[in-house]
């Protein structure tokens, strides 16, 4: 994502509406932005309190010297899963 410098405010919106991940643990994942690590081991099930729940996740990001933000996303068990991302001057 093309940024210019500063800070950004991301959020990223997460709903596990499956019914195969039910329980806490089923899938989890870790999240970094420009390299820096800003969620570890988020499980969604966990975080919303149960299935079928969505929940944002705030953090502040400052884009790299190429105006960019990169976010990873890196599988700890299952697959790594976002709905949606939005980034925001701040």
């Amino acid at each position: 994502m093309a940024k210019q410098n500063g800070n950004s405010n991301t959020w990223t919106t997460w709903q596990d509406s499956l019914s195969y991940w039910t329980q806490p643990g089923q899938r989890v994942f870790n999240v970094s932005i420009n390299g820096q690590s800003v969620l570890n081991n988020f499980d969604i099930v966990a975080a919303t309190g149960g299935a079928n729940k969505a929940v944002v996740q705030q953090v502040t990001a400052q884009a790299d010297s190429s105006s960019k933000i990169t976010i990873q996303f890196t599988t700890v068990k299952d697959n790594a899963h976002v709905n949606g991302i939005e980034v925001l001057s701040s």
